[in-house]
């Protein structure tokens, strides 16, 4: 994994990286992508049993992670562009990320996507 260039915590917590996962793709071209790992705190008593199932018991984080990505910025462009993908992710997601239901939510869906790739359709 490529190195963590920035590290941010949030309200409640939340510990956000960011790692450059870049590079040159055409002549003086690059390809920005981001990759953005939260680590977000879990209050397993608030959960539904169905959901606590979904973790490890040790866990007491949960992992949020997406890419971030812009093409064919100029290599004079790449450390402004990078702080400006990071700068609105930030501005978009923090509240989200911050929200209490965020990891309920998140797991609901999760466990949704589980189901349907198993074939699972809600009838017995």
């Amino acid at each position: 994994m490529p190195e963590c260039y920035k590290t941010l915590t949030l309200a409640d917590g939340i510990e956000v990286k960011f790692y450059d996962q870049s590079n040159r793709y055409f002549g003086d071209f690059h390809k920005i992508r981001i990759l953005v790992i939260a680590k977000i705190p879990i209050d397993k008593k608030a959960l539904q049993e169905d959901l606590k199932l979904l973790l490890d018991s040790s866990t007491d984080v949960l992992i949020y992670e997406t890419t971030l990505v812009r093409m064919a910025v100029p290599s004079d462009q790449l450390n402004k562009v990078r702080e400006s993908l990071a700068l609105d992710f930030l501005d978009n997601s923090s509240r989200y990320l911050s929200k209490k239901s965020f990891v309920e939510r998140f797991l609901r869906k999760k466990l949704t996507m589980d189901k349907r790739k198993l074939g699972y359709n809600g009838s017995l």
